[in-house]
């Protein structure tokens, strides 16, 4: 355990060189951002609270559920893996007293903390934007439940992009197979008999999806083989001979 937390010190202070907690944190930002605009300065400014409610919604699913996600977190994961390819410190790092368990668990439990973290940021961003416009009670099915119901389905992509991140030192590519998820995600999740075949579909069917039985299982499924992907790269990292 104490290899361990040593390995995630180290992860954190790399993060402070990085832009990877501003992005975390501003893409929320962003988001509330607009959403605050268009109920303040348009129409919308003396709609019912349900029809502004109606409006977050669509914009937290459009922008954060089906874009910002699957394609903020690749970039914040191919930026996270790279700290270590860009200045070619593998030999240096595993050499160190942390075991490559402990190297490997830090950098993930450090990736997936970011994401978490952006994603609760974005529910208490909404809280905010519920006192500023005071558009009634704040509704936790679009504040919390569904930008984590994303996160939690989106696991087994997050654990593939970082499985390649993890052996690849271009940036590139993490970035390409989340553009492409997104894409592919966005298609399938509108079959009722492909969605369950295709990963990325997972986070849209689990948190907009209308069918309560398909987003329980969207959620199992992220659940599963989320964990599943993450343990199988953990034994690659450890077994290869090197991550690059």
């Amino acid at each position: 355990m104490s290899g361990f937390l040593r390995a995630l010190s180290a992860e954190a202070l790399k993060y402070r060189r990085t832009a990877a907690l501003w992005l975390a944190l501003g893409i929320p930002v962003l988001i509330v951002g607009v959403a605050w605009i268009v109920l303040t300065q348009s129409d919308l400014a003396s709609a019912s609270a349900d029809r502004k409610w109606r409006f977050v919604q669509g914009i937290t699913a459009q922008m954060w559920v089906t874009t910002c996600l699957p394609i903020g977190g690749a970039i914040l994961i191919g930026m996270l893996w790279g700290l270590e390819h860009g200045s070619n410190q593998w030999k240096h790092i595993l050499a160190q007293p942390p075991s490559r368990h402990a190297v490997f668990w830090a950098k993930t439990t450090g990736i997936l903390a970011l994401i978490a973290l952006g994603t609760a940021f974005l529910g208490l961003l909404c809280m905010l934007l519920v006192a500023v416009t005071g558009i009634g009670p704040v509704r936790w099915s679009v504040a919390f439940e569904m930008p984590f119901r994303a996160y939690l389905a989106s696991l087994p992509t997050m654990a593939l992009v970082s499985w390649l991140a993890q052996r690849m030192s271009s940036f590139a590519l993490p970035l390409i197979l989340g553009v492409a998820g997104l894409v592919l995600g966005g298609v399938a999740a509108n079959s009722e008999q492909y969605w369950v075949y295709v990963p990325w579909s997972w986070s849209l069917v689990a948190s907009i999806g209308d069918d309560e039985g398909a987003r329980t299982t969207a959620l199992l499924l992220g659940g599963t083989f989320g964990t599943a992907t993450l343990f199988a790269s953990w034994l690659h990292f450890c077994r290869a001979d090197s991550p690059a």
